[in-house]
């Protein structure tokens, strides 16, 4: 069974950390060059794609965390540039959820989408920030970033337009994603998690669970 990614733009996609070496050949096939590896559970598995031949960025974040901005600001300037180089990208996590969808939320918001269209873009897929922590990084990108949408104003007769209504667009999907992260809750924030689930905020060496 071949390896699923979901393709977010031409060169970007995301999915679910690869667990078997017919993994790594199948992301191959599909024409990944480079990967953003965010798992900090497995602490070979970086080692094991670049041994694959695959240029790889490793960015390791705990599980239902995030990183802070400045380390945001590095990898999203390693993928900008893998981009533009027309490299394919997969960025990964351990399911291909929470922290996947943070960083692909954020590079979508620093190529100027904005955070509705981000959302929106993403819907199809499960790479969604899924923890307050993760949704108040992208609220603190997006303020950084200085917009939320490229939208070029109209010029008509030397006289722009109007521009309330956009500002206004603003400041009512700013309290929507304000509403958002109330609801979410700090139930959510990074901390203890049941004893089920406490060995995957260890780093393990992947190598031994590989087939």
């Amino acid at each position: 069974m071949s390896y699923t990614i979901t393709w977010i733009t031409e060169y970007l996609g995301v999915g679910r950390a690869p667990m078997s070496y017919n993994d790594l050949d199948s992301i191959g096939r599909q024409g990944i060059n480079a990967i953003f590896n965010l798992c900090h559970e497995f602490s070979d598995l970086h080692k094991l794609e670049e041994e694959a031949g695959f240029e790889v960025y490793y960015m390791p974040i705990d599980d239902e965390c995030a990183p802070d901005i400045e380390e945001l600001e590095k990898g999203l300037q390693w993928l900008d540039e893998a981009v533009y180089l027309k490299k394919k990208v997969l960025v990964h996590c351990r399911f291909g959820q929470g922290r996947t969808g943070t960083i692909t939320s954020a590079y979508l918001l620093r190529r100027g989408l904005g955070m509705k269209k981000t959302q929106k873009e993403l819907k199809k897929t499960s790479a969604k920030p899924a923890t307050y922590r993760q949704w108040k990084l992208l609220r603190k990108y997006s303020k950084k970033q200085g917009r939320l949408s490229l939208k070029p104003p109209r010029v008509a007769h030397d006289q722009p337009d109007d521009l309330e209504h956009f500002y206004r667009e603003y400041r009512l999907l700013a309290e929507k994603v304000d509403a958002k992260m109330a609801e979410i809750g700090t139930r959510q924030l990074c901390g203890p998690l049941p004893i089920a689930a406490a060995i995957l905020r260890f780093p393990f060496p992947c190598l031994k669970h590989f087939i």
